[in-house]
């Protein structure tokens, strides 16, 4: 009977350590599982904001980009446009024969429009020059006398490329008939006188020689 007793009582014991092995087993692999989730979620979520501080990046590359473009083709358009380009033409064809000059008049021909009468203080000197549609300059005459053209000429800060463009702004279809530096009073200006594309006369505007501004317009 005593046999009996311990071996039930084994038996029992038995019992009890495989349950407690077969619950811990089970804890085990309910916190394993719990483990392994738990990783996958958090690696889910990195991967999500990193998707995220990417896209981001990226918009903002994007709309970095755009703005530089877009503030070159504004920067390109203004650079790259000229107010009257048959009177620049005749400058730049003066100047380049002319280094260091400076325009002090520029005139079109009544009879030929794309010839111009141009002066230009050099060294001292006013010449004289003709500017012929296929821009050949020549020379008609040196004035070595004209002290107050190049007295002028030196005081002047504002060229007459700018005196140009502020005369032509907002005045769409004008273009440059006449131009003279000269003295307005006290004050240094350029005289700019305009004509319609049809070579009707337009406005009269005084730009100062020295600011850039529009003093004046007659017309």
């Amino acid at each position: 009977m005593a046999d009996l007793k311990r071996t039930l009582s084994l038996s029992a014991g038995a019992l009890l350590a495989l349950t407690a092995v077969t619950g811990c087993g089970t804890q085990a692999e309910n916190a394993a599982e719990d483990a392994a989730s738990g990783a996958q979620s958090a690696a889910q979520d990195a991967a999500s904001g990193a998707q995220s501080a990417a896209s981001g990046a990226a918009s903002a590359a994007t709309s970095a980009a755009g703005a530089a473009s877009s503030e070159m083709t504004d920067d390109d358009e203004s650079s790259g446009a000229v107010a009257d380009p048959d009177a620049q033409a005749a400058v730049d064809a003066v100047l380049a024969q002319h280094a260091g000059g400076t325009v002090t008049a520029l005139d079109r021909d009544d009879d030929e429009d794309e010839r111009w009468e141009v002066d230009v203080v050099v060294d001292d000197q006013v010449k004289e020059l003709t500017v012929a549609a296929d821009g050949t300059v020549t020379e008609s005459e040196t004035d070595d006398a004209d002290d107050e053209d190049v007295a002028q000429a030196k005081d002047a800060t504002v060229d007459v490329t700018a005196a140009i463009e502020a005369a032509l702004e907002g005045r769409d279809g004008q273009v440059v008939d006449e131009v003279e530096l000269d003295e307005d009073g006290d004050r240094l200006a350029w005289d700019i006188s305009l004509d319609k594309a049809d070579r009707q006369d337009a406005d009269e505007v005084l730009v100062d020689a020295k600011t850039g501004e529009v003093v004046s317009t007659d017309g």
